[in-house]
């Protein structure tokens, strides 16, 4: 039994590293141009109904249009979960942004993925392939993220990652699972830098501010922001 054991964590670790290989690989081809025109047709649908909604003229014109947004929602829920567990890049770069987020009414927002983001636990496991068998066990992702588990899909670097604890860990996450980004750092937009309480830390220490193209751009590290002197400081970080 040992042995097999042994047998099965090198078919695994094989299994992991040529996973590894091939996100790579496919990396190069998951620009943000080319995820926003992979995006499933619900997702594009539901995002007209929201630009709709909020440029609607009155309370009464919004009030017409939420039994249609509703079910434009549920089925964009389904299928942004399917997202999640194939293409975790392109569900993250879908996902609705806070001041999107902000103008839609309970009964929408509660059908839409929700932010996560912390300290946590990226635990990688492989199953252990029956007695005799040369196939691989497949790979078992999970996520301990303030105080709930989640069934884990990554992308990118988070790949070849084995089990690590106490790690900085966000994306987003649909009842028990979570789309996992790739990057440590979660860069806010202007609504989440409005109202974020945590900490403020500047790493503008070591740029010359006077050569820096831009506006200062905000990111989260576990329970921390961070204040860079602009989007490619961030960027370079």
């Amino acid at each position: 039994m040992g042995s097999l054991r042994v047998l099965s964590f090198i078919v695994c670790l094989s299994a992991l590293l040529a996973a590894t290989g091939q996100e790579q690989v496919g990396g190069l081809e998951h620009r943000n141009e080319q995820r926003i025109a992979q995006r499933p047709k619900a997702l594009v649908r539901f995002n007209s109904w929201a630009e709709r909604f909020a440029t609607a003229p009155d309370a009464n014109s919004r009030s017409r249009m939420l039994d249609e947004g509703l079910a434009l929602a549920k089925v964009r829920r389904t299928t942004f979960l399917e997202l999640m567990k194939k293409d975790p890049a392109t569900a993250l770069s879908a996902t609705i942004a806070a001041n999107a987020r902000n103008q839609l009414p309970a009964a929408i927002t509660d059908e839409l993925e929700v932010p996560v983001a912390g300290i946590g636990d990226l635990l990688v496991r492989c199953e252990i392939p029956p007695q005799g068998s040369t196939t691989a066990g497949k790979l078992q992702r999970q996520v301990r993220l303030n105080g709930r588990t989640y069934i884990a899909s990554v992308y990118g670097r988070r790949v070849a990652e084995t089990t690590k604890f106490n790690i900085p860990i966000h994306g987003v996450a649909i009842g028990d699972f979570l789309a996992v980004h790739e990057n440590v750092l979660a860069e806010l937009d202007p609504v989440e830098e409005r109202t974020a309480t945590e900490p403020v830390t500047d790493v503008i220490i070591g740029t010359d501010s006077s050569t820096s193209s831009g506006q200062p751009r905000f990111a989260r590290l576990g329970g921390t922001i961070y204040r860079f002197a602009s989007q490619e400081h961030l960027q370079r970080s």
